[in-house]
């Protein structure tokens, strides 16, 4: 046999030896698996079973404080005129001076001068007045003389009759009725008479002259004075329509005037809230709802004007459906030196504000943002977990609200978004080292 054959048979040898040990140790291996797993099956090992570990849930609170609490409505406005008008002058005539201040946004005190209507033919005509004063006057000084003398004939008369009547009888004459008037002198005494009664009814007359000379003397007097316009109140020109040399006449508006000690603001507000609105007038300004006007814009943060509520107005906003409240505001441009701090308010702004109502007493006043889902709060009560709460909400801010009832004081309030928030669960705060580690289910249970 050659030495390739040999090998070759040598080789067939080897691979047949090795797959025997093969077959052996995978035979002792599957076998060792089944006993091991048949052992398993019949002496099962059981774990301890562990509750699954419950973590406390990070939150922050806010303590809740039972007190007393005004009622805060907020609403928006618009700022408009407490005193406006039209100035317009009294007579016609041409206009000979104005002011310094007489421009847009020019200021008067009540009584100052704004302008001058030529007083020429008003200088004229009171003189004219005041001559038919001095005549009627006169006529007066001739009408009572004329009494004078008919009072001294009707004496003279008087005096003459009772004479003729002594005469007559001293005769003791028959004298015929006719005649015996005649005798007596009665038809003289009688003219007599009649002369008082008509210097009585000349002085009568001359006096109602001189009463209607003097009225006329006095409506030229007045006139006179008309020529010159005065501020009627205190007032900034708005707008300006007049200047030297323009005639006007009695119909011409010389100029817009605004009154500068006082402003409306026209606030709305929802009807619900009026149950919580004081009035009060514009003499008392310490009765009605107090009210905080603000301008964010214009005056910056944390800067108000004060004012008060004067009048609910008797109907509704047509287009918002809601109510509209009065507001006075003293002083709006700041010029008193009281007020010289205080920003200016300027018709036409449009303004925020808040009116002070009455003070609600015994509830707790808790951010809008904590009671959720139909008035309800999540409380940490005092075994660290969660209680959800409903309250009464008896008033409501834009952001707080007042409750009276559902929260006590000292109570924690969760502030907290939780999702999902479970009766129950497990709470701590950044200052509560004690539930700083997680809570076993077990550890819990032996603790209750």
């Amino acid at each position: 046999m050659t030495d390739a054959p040999r090998k070759a048979l040598h080789s067939r040898a080897r691979t047949g030896v090795r797959a025997v040990v093969i077959l052996i140790v995978c035979a002792v291996i599957w076998g060792a698996g089944a006993g091991v797993y048949s052992y398993l099956i019949k002496n099962p090992v059981e774990a301890p079973r562990r509750a699954p570990e419950r973590t406390a849930r990070l939150v922050e609170t806010i303590t809740a404080t039972v007190g007393d609490y005004p009622a805060m409505i907020s609403a928006m406005g618009e700022t408009i005129p407490a005193t406006e008008v039209e100035l317009k002058p009294q007579l016609s005539g041409r206009i000979i001076s104005v002011s310094p201040s007489f421009v847009p946004g020019g200021r008067f005190h009540a009584g100052d001068e704004i302008l001058r209507i030529d007083p020429s033919d008003f200088d004229l005509a009171l003189a004219q007045r005041e001559s038919e004063v001095l005549q009627a006057e006169s006529q007066i000084i001739a009408a009572h003389a004329d009494l004078t003398a008919a009072q001294r004939e009707l004496s003279i008369e008087q005096g003459s009759q009772n004479v003729a009547k002594r005469e007559f009888e001293l005769l003791g004459e028959q004298i015929p009725e006719s005649d015996r008037s005649l005798v007596l002198r009665e038809p003289q005494l009688q003219a007599a008479q009649a002369g008082i009664e008509s210097a009585e009814a000349a002085i009568a007359s001359a006096e109602a002259a001189l009463a209607a000379a003097q009225s006329r003397r006095d409506q030229a007097k007045l006139d006179l004075q008309r020529t010159t316009v005065h501020a009627p109140f205190n007032a900034a020109v708005m707008v300006k329509n007049a200047d030297i040399g323009d005639v006007v006449s009695a119909s011409t508006n010389l100029a817009g005037l605004l009154g500068t000690d006082r402003v409306w603001v026209e606030l709305a507000l929802p009807l619900s809230d009026l149950r919580w609105v004081q009035t009060g007038s514009e003499d008392a300004m310490t009765s009605g709802s107090r009210v905080e006007i603000q301008n964010p814009a214009a005056w910056g943060n944390d800067v108000y004007r004060d004012g008060r509520v004067i009048q609910i107005l008797p109907q509704i906003d047509a287009d918002s459906r809601m109510a509209r409240v009065l507001v006075l505001i003293n002083d709006p441009l700041a010029l008193s030196s009281s007020g010289k701090d205080l920003p200016q308010l300027l018709v036409g702004s449009y303004v925020q504000a808040r009116v002070v109502g009455p003070t609600i007493s015994d509830v707790v006043r808790l951010p809008r943002a904590v009671v959720r889902d139909g008035d309800q709060v999540r409380i940490m009560n005092d075994s660290d977990e969660l209680e959800i709460r409903r309250v009464t909400v008896v008033f409501r801010e834009p952001e707080f609200v007042l409750i009276s009832d559902g929260v006590e004081d000292g109570e924690r309030i969760v502030t907290t978004n939780l999702a999902p928030a479970v009766e129950g669960l497990p709470l701590r705060t950044a200052d509560t080292l004690a539930d700083s580690a997680p809570v076993s289910g077990s550890d819990r249970g032996a603790s209750e």
